[in-house]
């Protein structure tokens, strides 16, 4: 039960980061036109830059959901 509820919290984190990324990139395309995003990304920044969002929200939900836990067994 505990994987799944830290599962689930990073499954938030995540699509949290992407909807606020997303409507970022929609708010530029209305301010700036639509020029700035005909160009593709490359593949590896894609990659990282994902990776590292995925990493940020498995360790925020580990820190909320696992260290809770932690600090209660070691009483």
């Amino acid at each position: 039960m505990l994987i799944l509820k830290l599962a689930a919290v990073t499954c938030i984190f995540y699509l949290l980061g992407a909807v606020v990324i997303e409507a970022t990139i929609i708010e530029l395309a209305h301010l700036l036109g639509g020029i700035i995003f005909l160009s593709t990304r490359p593949k590896l920044v894609s990659i990282v830059f994902f990776g590292s969002m995925w990493l940020v929200s498995f360790l925020l939900a580990w820190r909320i959901v696992i260290t809770p836990v932690f600090a209660k067994t070691s009483n």
